[in-house]
């Protein structure tokens, strides 16, 4: 075994393969049909099911960067929805009949794909499916919280703070003396202001943190411990979070945040503040239901990536890689210590 995944579930390597796969120890009594595992699109392909003194254990396909629907509970909004017509449109024809939110997985591409087959009962029906299906549909959508990845829930929307050093400005201040600016030059031009999903940000909009993942030309690692005493945003409105992250593993963990701050328009805005950062660290900007941030698209080498939910401390994937062409109008102004 490698590393575990979560509830009884390891990432393991099949040595006379020399492939990854998933390993799932059934809980004990639990009669698996493998039968009723269907080889088909959006399914997690079946290897084996091996069995030791310690129990039985289902081998199938890993799945890298996938986290299961369980894990992206904080998700509520058209996304949510989207993944679960996909498990509909891959569930039909076949039946599972025990669909939980720990049996759906969505990969790095955002796409649903379906395991844990063969537990049912032999007269399960499509009809129980849908059923699971439709009590795993979003019935609210939260509108009043604040989402921060590396906290061990969230803080309250009610508690922004206004700090505006500039208002509805049309150009960036310079970088100061000894600083550098990492992230966008916020240069003019057209910008898209969206919420996480890339639309006009409205009720249904969900909570989630944006990181410049490339953008070329530009700093985007910090080089050497620093403090943060400034960032500015172009095309943004609404409650916003400045998040520090370092990488970790393949993934990213939370190494300090900044105080949830409202931008009151789309024009330049610069929210000064006071944030130590580590070598190595990168930004995100984390939004609340509803906000938007300024984005510019079809730019040449630039990506961003998109985190839902919370983290709860452990390195988090991104949940989303496919802002190709994205460049996230946010600078951030990182001056030495001392």
């Amino acid at each position: 075994m490698v590393r575990r995944l979560g509830d009884s579930v390891w990432e393991a390597v099949q040595p006379e393969l020399d492939r990854r796969v998933a390993l799932r120890r059934l809980p004990e009594g639990t009669a698996l049909r493998t039968v009723a595992w269907p080889d088909r699109a959006g399914v997690v392909n079946l290897y084996a099911v091996v069995e030791d003194a310690s129990g039985t254990y289902v081998v199938t396909r890993f799945v890298p960067g996938a986290r299961t629907l369980a894990e992206l509970g904080g998700v509520r909004s058209g996304r949510r929805h989207r993944w679960l017509d996909q498990v509909a449109a891959t569930l039909e024809g076949t039946v599972h009949g025990d669909l939980t939110d720990a049996d759906i997985l969505i990969d790095a591409s955002g796409r649903a794909l379906v395991t844990g087959f063969g537990r049912a009962a032999p007269d399960a029906t499509p009809a129980d499916d849908a059923a699971a299906i439709a009590r795993l549909r979003p019935v609210s959508r939260p509108r009043n919280r604040f989402v921060v990845i590396g906290g061990a829930a969230a803080v309250a929307v009610g508690a922004a703070v206004l700090i505006l050093a500039t208002r509805g400005s049309e150009a960036p201040p310079p970088v100061p003396s000894g600083a550098i600016g990492v992230g966008s030059p916020l240069r003019d031009g057209p910008v898209a202001s969206v919420d996480c999903e890339d639309r006009p940000p409205g009720g249904d909009s969900v909570a989630c943190s944006i990181l410049q993942g490339d953008l070329a030309g530009r700093t985007l690692v910090v080089p050497s411990a620093g403090i943060v005493r400034a960032w500015s945003v172009r095309g943004a409105r609404g409650q916003l979070q400045l998040q520090v992250l370092v990488p970790d593993g393949p993934g990213f963990r939370q190494a300090g945040a900044g105080p949830v701050v409202t931008i009151p328009d789309t024009g330049v805005q610069v929210v000064a503040t006071d944030l130590s950062v580590p070598a190595g660290a990168r930004f995100a900007l984390g939004l609340a239901p509803g906000s938007a941030v300024g984005l510019r698209n079809d730019v040449a080498g630039a990506r961003t990536l998109r985190f839902y939910g919370a983290l709860r401390g452990d390195p988090r994937v991104p949940d989303d890689t496919r802002g190709a062409g994205q460049e996230l109008l946010l600078r951030v102004d990182v001056a030495p210590r001392g």
